[in-house]
C-alpha cells in the first residue's frame, strides 16, 4: 500500500491575451493520482474562482450546510472559512478572477454568488451558463494526462468570447476601488470616504456590484488574508505587536476576529497545517 503523500503539487500559469490581463489573476491546475486525503480550511478571500472539477466529488462544509460537487463550480467570494474535504484522484483546473473583474465573465450579481459554492448548472437555472461550453474538451485532455500549457490558448479564447467587458467597472470605478483595496488596514470606510471625497453609498454600491461584498466586510477579508501570511511566514512573530500592525485595538480583538474568519485561533494557524494553503506546494509556470 502506497503511503500518503503529504502536499499536493499546484501550477500557476501567468495570463497571456492581453484581453484577459488585469481581470484573470492567473490559470493554476492541480493533478494528485497518487493516495491523498484532504481535510482542510479554505480560507476567506476576496475573489472569485472558477473551478473544473475532474477528479473525485469535493465536500465543502459550511456552518450550516454541506455541499458536494462532481463537477465544474464557482467560489464564491466569503468573509469566513470552509472545511473542504476530497481525497484522490484530485485533478482540476482554476480560473482566478480579480477582485474587481468577474462581473464580465459570469453575468450574474456577484452578490448572489457570495459565501457560496455554485455549480455551473442547475436544473431550472435560466442565468447565462456560468462555463463557456466549448471548455469541455481541454478538460478531459488535461484529466487524460495532457500538459494544460498546450491547452491554454483555447482556454483563454473561451473566457474571450465568453465575456461582456462592458459589464466591467468603468476607468473611475476601477480607480477607486483599487485605492479602497490599498488603503491602510487601520483606515475606516468613513476615514477613506472623506480623505477621497467618495459617498460610503457609492462605494458600497460598487462593492457589491464588483466583488459581492459591502466596505467593511471586504476590509476585513484582505487584512485577514494578510494577517495570514504574516502569521505563517513570520518566525517569532509577536501576536501583540501583529494586532497593532494591521489595525486591531488589541490582541484579544485580533483574536475575536481570526476565530470568526478562520475558525480557529492565531495560535493554531501559527502551527500550520490548518488551511489548504499549507498543503499545497506552488510552481509557477511561464506558460511557453
Amino acid at each position: 500500500m502506497k503511503k500518503a503523500k503529504k502536499t499536493l503539487e499546484a501550477w500557476r500559469y501567468p495570463v497571456r491575451d492581453p484581453a484577459l490581463k488585469g481581470r484573470i489573476k492567473y490559470f493554476w491546475t492541480l493533478r494528485q493520482l497518487e493516495p491523498f486525503s484532504v481535510d482542510h480550511v479554505l480560507m476567506p478571500v476576496s475573489n472569485i474562482d472558477t473551478i473544473y472539477n475532474l477528479g473525485a466529488p469535493i465536500i465543502y462544509l459550511f456552518p450550516d450546510r454541506e455541499i458536494e460537487i462532481r463537477g465544474t463550480h464557482v467560489l464564491g467570494v466569503r468573509n469566513t472559512s470552509v472545511r473542504v474535504l476530497q481525497s484522490e484522484p484530485i485533478v482540476m483546473l482554476g480560473v482566478s478572477f480579480d477582485d474587481f473583474s468577474a462581473l464580465p465573465f459570469l453575468k450574474r450579481p456577484l452578490r448572489d454568488l457570495a459565501h457560496g459554492i455554485f455549480e455551473a448548472e442547475r436544473e431550472g437555472d435560466t442565468a447565462p451558463p456560468l462555463i463557456p461550453p466549448d471548455m469541455d474538451a481541454q478538460c478531459l485532455l488535461f484529466k487524460r494526462g495532457g500538459d494544460f500549457g498546450e491547452y491554454l490558448p483555447a482556454l483563454e479564447s473561451a473566457w474571450i468570447r465568453r465575456a461582456d467587458f462592458t459589464l466591467g467597472p468603468s476607468d473611475e470605478e476601477l480607480r477607486i476601488l483599487q485605492a479602497f483595496r490599498e488603503k491602510e488596514d487601520y483606515e475606516s470606510v468613513l476615514s477613506f470616504c472623506r480623505r477621497t471625497g467618495e459617498h460610503p453609498k457609492k462605494l458600497e454600491r460598487m462593492l457589491y456590484k464588483y466583488v459581492g461584498l459591502p466596505p467593511k466586510q471586504y476590509t476585513e477579508v484582505r487584512r485577514a488574508q494578510r494577517l495570514h501570511a504574516e502569521i505563517v511566514r513570520g518566525e517569532g512573530l509577536e501576536l501583540a505587536h501583529a494586532a497593532y500592525d494591521f489595525g486591531y485595538f488589541d490582541q484579544s480583538h485580533m483574536n475575536r476576529s481570526v476565530r470568526k474568519l478562520f475558525s480557529t485561533s492565531p495560535s493554531h494557524l501559527r502551527k500550520g497545517n490548518v488551511t489548504a494553503k499549507s498543503i499545497i506546494r506552488i510552481s509557477d509556470c511561464d506558460g511557453k
